[in-house]
């Protein structure tokens, strides 16, 4: 009955403590009362927070703190001492001793959670995840502002304000996020045009921080939605747009636009499209740029800027109007490769294809390249029609030139500065002339003013008459046999006649020779008709020169050398 009445006992003390279904108290003071009498096991009490019952004390716990269970053996009470158990048992009595089981129910310490510090830093980026330092910009897309928390395990929320710059705080969040790894991340976008500051603070179960303002006393940030206006773009090269203008290189510049941002490039395209775009691709950052090696046409320039946020503006346009086609030469030639001073100059004749100014040069050829003479006719040229500019043989000074190798250059140049160069090489200068008197029927040889030799001759009769002008001698041969170009039967027909010297002067087939068939030289032996080759019926039209005569003469003539028949 004892027994029983002290398990009983230890039942209502692990009810009274609320405990016994949750911490298995009522097991353990079971297995203590079960235990035999006068054990040396003492249960330990330990103290909870009360449970809702009439008789507990009730703990009021203020929000953001948290109940504190007391130590073990702080207050524990004292457990009940239980006599030895009798080796005999005693007889029941009729009323049954109960014994007196103590109560006592732990007061909880209260403990608040402090607040959690301020953020270790604060920093701002764009949509794109560029930085954007105090004062700097961003674009339509928002901004993420970022703020750091330090290590702790506590959970963490970041709040942000966002006002414009001219507004105080309110220490109202607009934004907030959690901290994940140390770091809030919030998003911000809707914000108007202008300028704004933020401030930041964390906050948990405990509370909150302090604020914490990016950057005091200046902009965190500003806001710029719009694009930069086209730049106003011009060109020093070519100024007017309707106007055409020469030259391999056009100067393009511009000015930069107006934007709070900064303008951070600019993008630029040649094209000939007038309607057409720059590329949303930033090309230079400079405001002016050159572009070299354009054919002839009409193009348009257009130019774009981007502001500091990554806005492109429009693009401005310029038209402009170039001709780099030279003036160039149809139809070029010159009289002759040989000429002589003293009694012919040396005929350029051309046909231009623009209308444009000549110059003439007259270098040492080729390799000196000393200009001796400069013809310049001072008046622009026609286009489309045969000209002429004939070099006398002087140099500047008016002076004939030396006998020898020369360069003749032909300049073109037009309106608008193109020029094209045409050249002749080669062009040889003789002081050598032989002189012919068809009235006198004498011939005289010069090297410059000397006379090298003189002889009576026989030219060509009155129905095959000698031809009259500046010829030069372009071949020389030796021994040469005439063919008649007459057929037999013809009062000029003759047989295959040998000489020995023979200089050609003219087509078709007149010869300065010896002919050893003549006995008779000089006047009225041409003056008789009949057939050519006797003594007094002259030539073909060729000038005879006595054999031995005709010998020093074919030795001295070289090609080129002037051969001036007169009346």
């Amino acid at each position: 009955m004892r027994r029983f009445v002290l398990l009983l006992a230890v039942a209502i003390v692990a009810y009274i403590a609320g405990a016994a279904g949750s911490n298995g108290t009522l097991q353990r003071l079971l297995s203590v009362a079960g235990a035999p009498i006068g054990s040396a096991s003492t249960p330990t009490a330990t103290a909870f927070l009360p449970s809702a019952t009439p008789d507990s004390a009730s703990a009021s716990v203020p929000p953001g703190t948290v109940a504190t269970t007391p130590s073990p053996t702080a207050g524990r009470p004292s457990a009940t001492a239980v006599p030895p158990r009798p080796t005999t048992i005693p007889a029941p009595s009729a009323a049954p001793t109960h014994t007196a089981i103590p109560t006592h129910t732990a007061t909880p310490t209260i403990t608040p959670i402090p607040p959690p510090p301020a953020p270790v830093g604060l920093d701002q980026e764009s949509a794109a995840g560029r930085r954007i330092a105090a004062n700097g910009w961003t674009g339509s897309a928002g901004v993420t502002l970022l703020v750091m928390a330090p290590y702790s395990t506590q959970d963490f929320r970041a709040e942000v304000e966002v006002r414009p710059a001219q507004q105080a705080f309110s220490n109202v969040k607009t934004a907030a996020a959690p901290v994940v790894q140390g770091i809030a991340r919030i998003r911000v976008r809707g914000l108007a045009a202008g300028h704004y500051h933020w401030q930041a603070r964390l906050t948990s179960a405990g509370g909150a921080s302090p604020w914490m303002q990016f950057a005091h006393d200046t902009t965190a940030f500003g806001v710029q939605v719009t694009p930069p206006p086209a730049p106003v773009v011009s060109s020093p090269t070519d100024p007017h747009p309707n106007k055409t203008y020469g030259g391999g290189v056009i100067t393009f510049a511009w000015s930069a636009p107006s934007d709070p941002s900064g303008i951070a490039g600019y993008s630029y395209r040649l094209d000939t499209n007038p309607k057409g775009q720059a590329l949303t691709t930033v090309r230079t950052r400079a405001q002016q740029i050159s572009i070299m090696g354009l054919d002839t046409g009409r193009y348009y320039f257009h130019v774009r800027a981007v502001n500091g946020v990554g806005n492109w503006g429009p693009s401005a346009t310029l038209p402009v109007r170039i001709d780099v086609t030279p003036p160039k030469l149809k139809h070029a030639h010159l009289s002759a490769f040989y000429f002589n001073p003293a009694v012919e100059g040396l005929r350029l004749s051309f046909t231009l294809t623009k209308v444009a100014t000549v110059t003439v040069g007259i270098y040492v050829s080729p390799e000196d390249a000393v200009r001796i003479r400069h013809i310049v006719p001072g008046k622009l040229m026609p286009a489309g029609v045969p000209l002429n500019i004939t070099w006398d043989g002087r140099d500047n000074n008016g002076n004939i030139v030396p006998a020898g190798e020369y360069g003749v250059y032909l300049k073109a140049t037009d309106r608008l500065g193109n020029a094209f160069v045409y050249d002749w090489g080669h062009i040889t200068v003789t002081s050598k002339r032989i002189v012919v008197s068809l009235s006198q029927q004498r011939l005289w040889a010069y090297d410059g003013d000397k006379l090298l030799l003189t002889t009576l001759v026989t030219t060509g009769n009155p129905a095959l008459p000698t031809p009259i002008g500046v010829f030069h001698v372009w071949l020389r041969r030796s021994p040469f046999t005439f063919i008649s170009s007459w057929p037999k039967g013809s009062k000029f027909y003759y047989p295959p006649s040998k000489v020995q010297y023979a200089l050609y002067f003219k087509d078709p087939g007149y010869y300065i020779h010896d002919a050893p068939w003549r006995h008779v030289f000089g006047p009225g032996t041409n003056a008789t008709l009949g057939t050519p080759g006797q003594d007094y019926t002259g030539t073909h039209g060729c000038v005879n020169v006595p054999k031995d005569v005709m010998a020093i003469l074919y030795q001295w003539a070289t090609p080129g050398t002037a051969v001036d028949i007169v009346a």
